[in-house]
């Protein structure tokens, strides 16, 4: 693994320090995950997978970060005060975040050690799996959990916004 590697990992995974603690939920709280993720992209997505046993891959891993996104999302405590909006992971959050995230870390130790590297060759010609199918999977797993956790805070958010509103009504 490369310098580049290790930080962007080991940076989304300390993502969830920040998750712990309660900070206001904001323009730059939902975008710096984002932002982590689109570089990565940049970084490693190269092709499509040329096969469709790839696109299966790269689609089940996909689903796989988009639950935990949700999950991350769901669990994670909300509130408002004074009009300002609040967030904070609980522990059922902090750990779907730290298991999609620190999965693709481990993965990527594994696969570089001998006995995985010698799995996912064996793995990958039996299922006409290519190395980009690979790199696609883990990347698009974390991208779907970084964007579906956010759009799961930001309609929390405007739930929350809105239940004020109709409590503020029905109060006057």
């Amino acid at each position: 693994m490369t310098t580049y590697d290790w930080v962007t990992d080991i940076t989304l995974i300390a993502l969830v320090l920040l998750q712990l603690r309660r900070r206001r939920l904001g323009l730059i709280q939902l975008l710096l995950p984002i932002v982590l993720v689109a570089l990565a992209v940049w970084h490693y997505f190269a092709v499509w997978p040329g096969t469709s046993n790839g696109a299966l891959l790269v689609g089940g891993a996909t689903a796989v970060g988009a639950l935990l996104g949700v999950g991350s999302g769901v669990c994670a405590r909300m509130w408002k005060v004074d009009g300002t909006v609040f967030v904070r992971a609980g522990a059922v959050a902090a750990v779907l975040w730290i298991v999609g995230m620190g999965f693709r870390l481990g993965f990527q130790l594994w696969a570089q050690s001998d006995i995985g590297a010698a799995r996912v060759v064996t793995l990958s010609m039996q299922h006409d799996l290519d190395r980009a199918a690979w790199v696609d999977a883990l990347l698009f797993m974390a991208i779907a959990q970084v964007l579906v956790r956010a759009f799961v805070l930001v309609v929390r958010r405007l739930l929350l916004a809105r239940a004020t509103v109709l409590a503020r009504s029905s109060a006057a």
